[in-house]
């Protein structure tokens, strides 16, 4: 017989007792077995088990189909040699259809512990089976004991929804960062929006638009994410402060470490001495924040009392870290991926350490580590290969970017010596000088000529600049934006000008030659915009925007 377990629970001889049960189900005899006529009590936990490989295989859920009307709900409930039900393993493996069927037929199987005392909706978790997880989240109950989510059960549960990477941020929440415009505009629809559909819409939508499947499983599981904080926070309120700092502990520095300050607001409003944990090494929520870069949880620090706020910003960690020594140190590569290129993540390591430096006393600034360095010389010494890397960028882009200009100019300045048409040979004027086209060609032609030599100018200072770290802040970016925009003027102008220019020469008052040589100068212009417009909105958000520091509530906190 083949053993199961919430890990493996399918062996090879599993395997080859569901093919025998398909093989039997294309005679007769297995239909009158599986016909839910009465049959030996004997045969029951062959079926039992039968069951369990049936569900473990994932591609037997006809077969599972049959096999459950032959047994009662009560025989769903028993465990295999491994002491795990049938919904333990469909969760375990993410069958979520098998795992629908079993609990129509008997609702209180989310709600039975294996040998290990785990739930169902633990097993789905811990495999990262996020559909099932979903599932099992709805269908179990928190007013039945024992309860997934209360204690250590809870605790882990909320740990697992966490680190599998279940929790991820969107725009309902303070901590959307990651999600794109459209995205976020789904988001903040599925919750009202979801009440006033049918459900059989939602499904044709989910089929026709399978991102909105996923916004809506997303939001669900922050919404039970949250839900287990707060059984959590109400349990803690029973207990004695050492018991409820056991129980906090873990999930509120994996929340810190992910960046999700609705957990830690949770934590912090219902337990507020949590302010003053400490992790392994030492460090408080918001020196941990800063070393992991998750300036949504950093940004809960203006929302707490003075006092609260100046212990946590004066702490020191085990090894006489400062806060500010944090701030030197690289961020982690997942926090720069998210900055598009070198420049601008050199550019976001210098707002986390003006913005901390803010915070801490005068005298922390030249304060020394355990290896005798302040904190600017830990950030110099850290950020010297990211210095490198920008620098290389910048150079790379404005030596592209200043030889496409050089190109420009050269053109237009051409075009504005010999003009189409030619000039009459009597009076020397251009022969078109009197048509309104020639005036948009002059017009458009010294403006591009003007913009790309600006944008020469701008690449060329880029070039020659000094690549001191501070210079990444805002001296480079701003050269960089007025060279790219510069240079977008330009392209525009030069292919109105080339417009102009075949309107005069071809058109002979022809609507459609003008609006095929329209169209297409537009289109170029709109293919540089798609290029480029990321990186421009990126350079000017993070210039010109709002930041990603500052108080983001006035709620207070602690």
């Amino acid at each position: 017989m083949a053993s199961s377990s919430s890990q493996a629970p399918i062996s090879k001889p599993g395997h080859r007792l569901v093919a025998l049960r398909w093989k039997l189900m294309e005679t007769p005899k297995i239909d009158v077995v599986l016909s839910g006529q009465p049959r030996p009590r004997s045969w029951a936990s062959k079926f039992q088990y039968a069951l369990h490989v049936a569900v473990g295989t994932g591609k037997a859920n006809d077969f599972v189909t049959k096999l459950v009307k032959g047994m009662s709900p009560e025989d769903l409930e028993i465990a295999n040699q491994s002491k795990v039900t049938a919904l333990t393993i469909a969760a375990a493996i993410g069958n979520t259809d098998a795992a629908k069927l079993l609990v129509s037929i008997n609702p209180n199987l989310p709600h039975i512990q294996d040998g290990d005392e785990g739930f169902p909706v633990h097993r789905a978790a811990q495999s990262g089976h996020k559909e099932t997880l979903v599932y099992l989240l709805k269908v179990t109950r928190d007013d039945v004991q024992p309860s997934p989510f209360e204690n250590n059960s809870g605790v882990w549960l909320l740990r697992q929804i966490i680190f599998v990477g279940f929790y991820v941020r969107s725009s309902a929440f303070r901590s959307s960062s990651e999600l794109t415009l459209c995205q976020r505009f789904l988001y903040s629809l599925c919750g009202a929006v979801r009440q006033k559909l049918h459900r059989a819409l939602w499904d044709l939508i989910d089929s026709l638009v399978p991102q909105v499947k996923h916004i809506r499983q997303m939001k669900f599981m922050h919404g039970e994410a949250l839900r287990l904080v707060k059984l959590l926070c109400t349990e803690a309120e029973r207990l004695d402060p050492q018991k409820a700092a056991n129980i906090f502990a873990d999930p509120l520095f994996q929340a810190v470490s992910h960046g999700i300050p609705e957990i830690i607001e949770n934590i912090l409003v219902s337990f507020p001495i949590a302010v003053q944990f400490r992790d392994n090494d030492g460090r408080n929520i918001i020196e941990r924040a800063v070393l992991y870069r998750r300036h949504n949880v950093f940004n809960l620090i203006y929302r707490m009392n003075r006092q609260t706020k100046h212990a946590l910003a004066e702490d020191l960690d085990r090894f006489q870290t400062n806060i500010l020594h944090l701030a030197g140190i690289l961020a982690p590569q997942d926090q720069l991926n998210l900055v598009s290129s070198a420049a601008l993540q050199m550019q976001r390591e210098l707002q986390w350490f003006k913005e901390v430096e803010k915070l801490v006393p005068s005298i922390y600034r030249d304060a020394r580590n355990y290896e005798g360095k302040t904190p600017r010389m830990v950030f110099t010494d850290k950020h010297k290969e990211l210095v490198k890397e920008g620098e290389k960028w910048m150079k790379d882009t404005a030596n592209s970017c200043s030889v496409v200009a050089a190109l420009i100019a050269t053109v237009v300045f051409a075009a504005a010596i010999t003009v189409p048409g030619g000039t009459n040979g009597d009076s020397g004027f251009p022969v078109f000088s009197s048509e309104k086209a020639f005036v948009i060609f002059a017009v458009s032609d010294a403006l591009s000529l003007f913009s790309s030599t600006a944008a020469i100018l701008m690449f060329l200072s880029i070039l020659t600049a000094r690549y001191a770290g501070d210079n990444f802040l805002q001296a480079l970016p701003k050269r960089l934006i007025m060279g790219l925009l510069t240079l977008l003027i330009s392209i525009t102008t030069m292919m109105i000008a080339f417009s102009a220019t075949l309107y005069l020469v071809f058109g002979n008052d022809e609507t459609w030659i003008l609006t095929s040589v329209a169209a297409s100068a537009c289109l170029l212009v709109i293919l540089f915009v798609y290029l480029q417009f990321s990186l421009l909105v990126d350079m000017f958000s993070s210039i010109y925007g709002h930041g990603i520091f500052g108080q983001r509530s006035e709620e207070p906190l602690c």
